[in-house]
C-alpha cells in the first residue's frame, strides 16, 4: 500500500515538474506568441502617441520574439519607418535592405529600399529601381525618382520630365510641383515657377504649402511687384517655421510700398519677437532708412528718399532660397 502511494506521488510529482522544467529550458511558442502580439500593440499605441523612441524599442522586443521570417521582416520595416522619420535615413535604409533579404518577394519592402536610397543619394538607387516592373511605378516611386536625377545625377530637366508624372491625385504631386518651381527658378524661367509653387501652395501639408507661399512672394518682390507679394507674404502665419523670414521680408516690402508706418511697426514686432539670427542686423539698416527718410521729410526742404527695393532687398533679405528637408 505504502508503495503504491510511492508510485502515485511519483507520477504525479513528474506530471506537475516536468511541465515547468520544459518552460524554462524550451520556452513555449506561446509564451513567445503572446509576447510578440503584445509589444506590437504596445508598440503601436506609442507611435499613436507619437512616442517614436518608445515604439522603437517595444518593437524591437517584439522581433526578438518573431516566431518566423515574415514577422521579422515586418517588424524591421517598422523599425526602418521609426528611423526614416526621425531623419537617420542612412539606418533605415540599412534595416529595409535587411527586411527585403528576409521576405525578398516583398513588393512594398523594396519600395521601401528604393526611397530610402533615393533620399539617401545612394550610388545603387538605379540597381534597385530596375528590380521595379514598369507598371508597378506609382507617384510615390516617380517622385523619389525625379528628387534623385536632380540632386544626384544634377539632371534638371530630365528631373522634372520624371516629376512630371506624378498623379495630381497623389500626395506626393505637390512635392514634385515644388520641386520643379526651384527647377524653374534656377533656369530662369519666372512664369513656370509661379505655376508650379501656385499649385504646391494648394498641398494639405502646412509646411509645404507655407514654403510655397514664401517662394511666390520672393519671385514678385524681387520683380518689384510688392503688392502681389505682401497678398502672399500675408498668408503665412505665425507658427509657420518659415514666419520669421517672411515676417522680415514683409518689412522691406512694406518700405517699397512706401507705407513706412506700417514698416515702421513691422520692425518693431519682429525686434520684440523675432530669435536672433543673421537678420536681426539686417532688419537694422531697414530702420535706419526710415529714421533716414523721416528725417529729410522732416526738413524745411523736405525730401521723399526711397533707395530703390528691389536692389536693396535682393543685396540685404539674406534669407537663401532653401529646399525643405522633409519634402
Amino acid at each position: 500500500m505504502v508503495r503504491k502511494k510511492e508510485k502515485i506521488f511519483l507520477f504525479s510529482a513528474i506530471f506537475f515538474i516536468f511541465p515547468i522544467f520544459l518552460f524554462f529550458v524550451f520556452p513555449s511558442n506561446s509564451y513567445s506568441s503572446k509576447t510578440f502580439e503584445l509589444k506590437i500593440a504596445e508598440a503601436t499605441e506609442f507611435l499613436n502617441k507619437g512616442d517614436l523612441i518608445n515604439a522603437y524599442v517595444s518593437f524591437s522586443v517584439a522581433y526578438e520574439h518573431a516566431e518566423n521570417t515574415r514577422q521579422k521582416a515586418d517588424v524591421m520595416v517598422k523599425l526602418g519607418n521609426i528611423l526614416f522619420k526621425l531623419g537617420d535615413t542612412f539606418a533605415a535604409e540599412k534595416i529595409y535592405e535587411k527586411a527585403l533579404t528576409l521576405d525578398p518577394g516583398n513588393f512594398e519592402i523594396l519600395k521601401k529600399v528604393i526611397v530610402s536610397k533615393a533620399e539617401n543619394l545612394s550610388p545603387d538607387f538605379k540597381a534597385y529601381l530596375k528590380k521595379i516592373p514598369k507598371d508597378k511605378i506609382d507617384s510615390e516611386i516617380l517622385y523619389y525618382w525625379g528628387k534623385y536625377v536632380l540632386l544626384a545625377e544634377k539632371n534638371p530637366r530630365e528631373a522634372c520630365n520624371i516629376l512630371d508624372s506624378v498623379r495630381k491625385e497623389s500626395e506626393f504631386f505637390y512635392r514634385a510641383s515644388y520641386l520643379c518651381g526651384i527647377v524653374s527658378v534656377m533656369m530662369g524661367d519666372r512664369d513656370d515657377a509661379l505655376r508650379r509653387f501656385e499649385s504646391a501652395s494648394l498641398s494639405p501639408d502646412i509646411t509645404l504649402r507655407d514654403y510655397s507661399l514664401l517662394a511666390l512672394a520672393r519671385i514678385y518682390s524681387d520683380s518689384g511687384y510688392f503688392q502681389k507679394a505682401y497678398h502672399y507674404y500675408s498668408k503665412i502665419t505665425e507658427g509657420s517655421p518659415v514666419f520669421y523670414d517672411a515676417k522680415y521680408e514683409v518689412c522691406w516690402v512694406l518700405y517699397g510700398l512706401e507705407k513706412y508706418r506700417e514698416a515702421r511697426e513691422c520692425i518693431e514686432y519682429y525686434g520684440m519677437l523675432a530669435p536672433k539670427s543673421h537678420l536681426t542686423k539686417r532688419i537694422e539698416i531697414l530702420s535706419a532708412f526710415l529714421t533716414m527718410n523721416e528725417d529729410l521729410n522732416s526738413g524745411v526742404n523736405s525730401l521723399k528718399y526711397t533707395p530703390s527695393l528691389s536692389t536693396v532687398l535682393l543685396r540685404l533679405r539674406g534669407s537663401s532660397k532653401r529646399v525643405n528637408p522633409n519634402h
